[in-house]
């Protein structure tokens, strides 16, 4: 047992020096994260709020399924995890199965994933994968966003007794913790701004949108997309109080322009 757990650790740091130097990155392993799964296992559809993605695929087949932001997939933030935004639709089902981009990522390759679009990933067989965040300038903006949403859903769903509204391992703050991180995530903000320009969340979007560019890849071009917007569910006449909260909480921190309206107002007021 102990030779093996020797085995699994020195693996394990092998895999997070990963060397991320041929995309012009730093050898800063810290930010790799290392996949592991069997046959069958999948990460769900989901976008990240910051940066974009490098998944470099160490042993294994993962077919990868991906949808640009404009995709109106159902996003939401229930339950919650931290920069993640989740779907409330059954992607593999038709309409939103024929508009997915199906890409098969064998030991070597490397795949790319612009920010904020969508994907979900399934393992073919046995699979083992490393991969990296690429941070960029118009993150700032996402951070304060994500500030915004962690205080609401905090605020509206922790008096609920049980945790499921939380994804497991996601640590809890408090509500002065999360006006905290609101007023570092506005102040970094406002640091990162160009020098003369006064609040524009939508300059901000220009940069987003332009740093993806027109990216040519062997089997697809991801056009420049001008629209982030997203589509958020509404709940049915068979809600339950539970179901309730959640189209309020979605309502509010899973449509893009209702937090760009609030990001606009903090920075406009402070």
């Amino acid at each position: 047992k102990q030779w093996y757990q020797r085995r699994v650790r020195a693996i394990s740091r092998k895999l997070l020096e990963f060397d991320w130097s041929w995309a012009g990155l730093s050898s800063d392993s810290s930010k790799s994260t290392i996949w592991v799964g069997s046959k069958g296992s999948f990460t769900p559809c989901h976008k990240d709020s910051y940066g974009c993605n490098l998944h470099a695929q160490i042993s294994g087949f993962k077919e990868w399924l991906l949808w640009p932001p404009d995709c109106k997939l159902g996003a939401s933030r229930m339950p919650y995890e931290e920069s993640s935004t989740f779907t409330n639709v059954d992607v593999l089902q038709s309409p939103w199965i024929d508009m997915a981009i199906r890409i098969l990522v064998q030991p070597g390759e490397v795949l790319f994933i612009p920010k904020h679009w969508w994907h979900l990933a399934r393992n073919q067989e046995t699979s083992i994968s490393v991969n990296t965040w690429i941070e960029l300038e118009c993150d700032a903006v996402d951070r304060l966003k994500e500030s915004i949403t962690r205080l609401v859903v905090c605020s509206i769903k922790s008096i609920e007794p049980d945790r499921m509204w939380v994804n497991p391992g996601e640590e809890l703050t408090t509500h002065a913790e999360n006006v905290s991180y609101i007023q570092q995530s506005l102040s970094l903000m406002q640091k990162e701004m160009p020098v003369g320009r006064k609040c524009s969340t939508s300059n901000y979007y220009t940069i987003r949108t332009n740093s993806i560019g027109h990216l040519e890849f062997e089997t697809f071009t991801v056009p420049q997309h001008d629209s982030m917007s997203s589509s958020v569910s509404v709940a049915d006449s068979s809600t339950t109080p539970g179901s309730i909260v959640d189209s309020v909480v979605n309502a509010i921190v899973a449509d893009d322009r209702v937090l760009d309206r609030i990001v606009h107002n903090l920075v406009e007021n402070t």
